[in-house]
């Protein structure tokens, strides 16, 4: 179920809420979506963990996919506020949920744990333990001029305007995704958001009592698994690996094995906590 509805924030912003088709003892689960996307890049994802029996929540952060700015400008935004207005749609849903951040959402996420626990917290091609200086690198290798012009125009989308960059950046080459029309639904990122990414410090360690499970994509182009690797360790978390799999895993051939992956991680998180009966 689709709404748009009005946060502490004052602005009405796009969620989507799947509830479970029977009644059990599984937390609710909370998607939160990276950098130039929006809610519309889980639709299959949230469906399929749906279908699985979980009680599914996602939105688009303010100026993404049809949530509105309550700033004047998306640029305007920083990342306390993403963090913050991350913060709201946490405590909105009860009981509280487990966090599935991509990408940028898992930055976002990772910031939430330095101050909140959760019953579980999930990482899926996570910005990585340093920040994203070695993804600016790569951008620049590929694409140096795109990169120039999107730091004088201060406008990230412009590394992401054309089909093949968001192809060569986000997707495996048999994806059969149609390229066009996936990248005319990205959008704008802030690059108050951005640029402090770029700086490892902007990442503390998490508090205990998270548990915490980072996937990894095998053909991600925008992190890479060594990276991921190196999260989990710093994280305390269970670590996977998806063969073939690039950045945007929910929108990847192989999307239903991250579902499989995560609804069995997340059930046997449940099993473990149980009291003996």
């Amino acid at each position: 179920m689709a709404s748009m509805a009005m946060t502490n924030f004052s602005c009405p912003i796009e969620k989507i809420v799947l509830k479970a088709a029977a009644s059990n003892h599984l937390p609710p689960v909370l998607l939160v979506h990276g950098a130039w996307h929006a809610a519309w890049c889980w639709e299959k994802f949230a469906l399929a963990l749906n279908q699985k029996g979980h009680e599914v929540h996602y939105f688009s952060l303010p100026g993404h996919g049809a949530s509105s700015l309550y700033k004047r400008r998306l640029n305007d935004y920083s990342l306390s506020d993403y963090v913050d207005f991350l913060s709201d749609r946490i405590d909105e849903i009860k009981p509280t949920p487990v966090v599935i951040g991509h990408s940028m959402g898992g930055a976002l996420l990772r910031i939430y744990l330095q101050k909140k626990t959760l019953p579980a917290a999930i990482f899926i091609a996570s910005i990585p333990e340093r920040g994203t200086l070695s993804l600016i690198a790569r951008i620049a290798v590929r694409f140096p001029l795109a990169l120039l012009k999107a730091m004088l125009l201060f406008r990230s989308e412009v590394i992401v305007e054309t089909a093949e960059r968001a192809r060569a950046l986000f997707y495996s080459p048999d994806n059969p995704i149609d390229y066009v029309a996936a990248q005319k639904r990205l959008g704008p990122e802030s690059m108050r958001i951005l640029l402090p990414l770029m700086y490892w410090r902007s990442f503390k360690n998490i508090i205990a009592g998270t548990p915490v499970y980072v996937i990894a994509g095998e053909k991600d182009r925008i992190t890479s698994v060594s990276e991921q690797r190196a999260l989990a360790k710093n994280l305390a978390a269970e670590f996977s690996v998806v063969e073939g799999q690039a950045h945007c895993m929910m929108l990847e051939p192989k999307y239903t094995s991250v579902v499989n992956l995560v609804d069995r991680w997340i059930r046997h998180r449940r099993m473990s906590q149980a009291p003996n009966t």
